[in-house]
């Protein structure tokens, strides 16, 4: 899990000691975080997304503890939305996009209020034909399509 560093502290990595500095995330094991909260050097960080009830904040969890790519990460929820489990409003941050970089994907419009307004972020409904024109055309295009989206949204 992530987790955000409050005070200042050294950490022993592969390549050395690092130093991390208040406002840093970094992923733990569990029992080290224990710790370091205990002693007030972490908290638990939801950055990367956030849901009322916390279902989301679960299921980001046991998807990046297995290891899950973010079109399997999508793909579940979409399902938990389709079934009803998540209750809005939500979002969840991807990382690296190949096509526009970091970006959210939200439950509704009520869900951008709750973002940086400089976010780039899409519904589940706008969202999926423009992963369905990203498999047919290059980059380009897929960007051109986000371009025209964020347009309409500012006019």
């Amino acid at each position: 899990m992530k987790y955000q560093v409050i005070g200042t502290l050294k950490v022993r990595t592969p390549l050395g000691v690092k130093e991390l500095k208040p406002g840093d995330t970094v992923v733990l094991p569990e029992d080290m975080a224990l710790r370091l909260i205990e002693r007030g050097k972490a908290k638990p960080s939801c950055h990367d997304c956030f849901s009322p009830d916390g279902t989301l904040e679960v299921a980001f969890r046991e998807a990046e503890a297995a290891g899950w790519t973010d079109e399997q990460l999508c793909s579940y929820i979409d399902a938990l939305w389709e079934a009803g489990a998540l209750k809005p409003p939500w979002g969840l941050k991807v990382r690296d996009s190949p096509f526009v970089g970091d970006f959210w994907i939200i439950s509704d419009t009520t869900a951008r209020e709750r973002l940086p307004t400089d976010a780039y972020s899409f519904t589940l409904d706008e969202l999926r034909p423009i992963v369905e024109v990203s498999r047919v055309f290059p980059e380009a295009k897929v960007i051109k399509v986000i371009r025209a989206k964020e347009q309409r949204a500012t006019s």
